[in-house]
């Protein structure tokens, strides 16, 4: 699993190794918009979970705080 702050967005030509291996957490199981990061515009899609593969993702979803510019995100896994 990978997971953090990147300050780079899904679409990101950066990512695309990544998507090859990994999972994303919205990709697979989130609802909604995807964007964690809401503080101007555009809203942007900066955090991100990389889930391997050979792991199922079972729940994702974004959670509000109060004390960060940016949503957290809760993803449940399986092995």
């Amino acid at each position: 699993m990978v997971l953090g702050d990147f300050n780079l967005p899904y679409e990101s030509l950066y990512f695309k190794e990544i998507k090859r291996h990994f999972n994303h957490w919205f990709s697979s199981k989130g609802n909604g918009f995807r964007e964690t990061w809401s503080w101007g515009l555009p809203l942007l899609s900066l955090d991100h979970i990389w889930v391997s593969k050979d792991l199922e993702i079972l729940d994702s979803k974004k959670l509000n705080s109060l004390e960060s510019d940016h949503e957290m995100i809760k993803t449940v896994i399986k092995r």
